[in-house]
């Protein structure tokens, strides 16, 4: 990982940016990745609202929470995942995969506590969750 470039970005942007210790729940939001921190900064710019970050040896993500999540990675090689990488394969391969096969109405609860209703739409192969 090149830290001059990190070190950069986080003394440049120090007035925005809020470092967190672990992944914010993103379950039931839409996840969208941005190519650079420009793209994540331009996005800020909309809404006030700070940028969080996770640091590890490896990487940091950049999280802006709105309705929607726009996330930029920087890390030091493509073959490695950040956190928020695996934290969202780990959505892709649990908890969401449920809602896929409900065919009425029902309560879903996650594994951090929380609990939703999911109703199928008219389309079957669609599902909302509200």
């Amino acid at each position: 990982m090149d830290n001059r470039e990190l070190k950069r970005i986080l003394c440049k942007y120090d007035n925005i940016l809020v470092q967190i210790k672990n992944s914010p729940r993103l379950f039931t939001k839409k996840i969208i990745f941005v190519q650079s921190i420009n793209d994540l900064i331009n996005v800020k710019n909309k809404v006030n609202k700070p940028i969080y970050y996770i640091l590890t040896d490896n990487s940091c993500d950049f999280i802006f929470l709105g309705n929607d999540v726009y996330i930029y990675t920087f890390k030091g090689n493509n073959i490695e995942k950040s956190l928020i990488e695996e934290y969202i394969d780990k959505l892709d391969k649990s908890e969401f995969n449920i809602i896929k096969d409900i065919k009425e109405d029902a309560y879903v609860s996650g594994s951090d506590g929380s609990e939703y209703i999911v109703m199928p739409l008219e389309d079957e192969n669609e599902k909302t969750i509200i």
